[in-house]
């Protein structure tokens, strides 16, 4: 970046509509702060820019800057609510494919899983081989003690 880059004639016309000055008067108010800036940063101190923040310089040739007020005051929370329709149709995409919450509520209650075929209780006999299992390594307990 070139040091001494001098701002566009558009910055100026801005600032001298903006402030209600003339231009002439717009360019030496924009090198008055230019000159104090660099003043205040070149000797270490802190370019104070009231109503806006603090200006300092870093290490070497950087800078950093510490706003006045939080930007966050300019973004206040909002409070959004969610609004829940019943029986309300809107679009819903399926695939590639646009279709209406109507017809997927009536596509899905086509799809619903019937009752199972057989209606005996499904026993679930896992005990049955946990006693086997504990029958044949006492059996082979038993055998091991009476051998040794």
């Amino acid at each position: 970046m070139d040091k001494n880059a001098t701002p566009e004639k558009s910055l100026y016309e801005f600032l001298s509509e903006d402030l209600g000055l003339t231009e002439i008067d717009a360019i030496k108010q924009f090198n008055d702060l230019s000159f104090y800036l660099k003043n205040e940063l070149g000797r270490g101190n802190e370019g104070k820019l009231p109503g806006i923040g603090t200006l300092r310089k870093e290490f070497g040739e950087s800078y950093s800057f510490q706003p006045e007020q939080s930007v966050q005051q300019y973004f206040p929370d909002t409070v959004a609510e969610r609004v829940v329709r019943k029986d309300a149709t809107h679009e819903v995409k399926v695939g590639e494919n646009i279709r209406s919450s109507n017809e997927m509520k009536e596509m899905l209650k086509d799809d619903e899983p019937s009752a199972p075929a057989s209606t005996e209780p499904h026993h679930d006999k896992w005990w049955l081989y946990a006693i086997i299992m504990a029958i044949v390594a006492l059996i082979a307990l038993i055998y091991y003690f009476k051998v040794h």
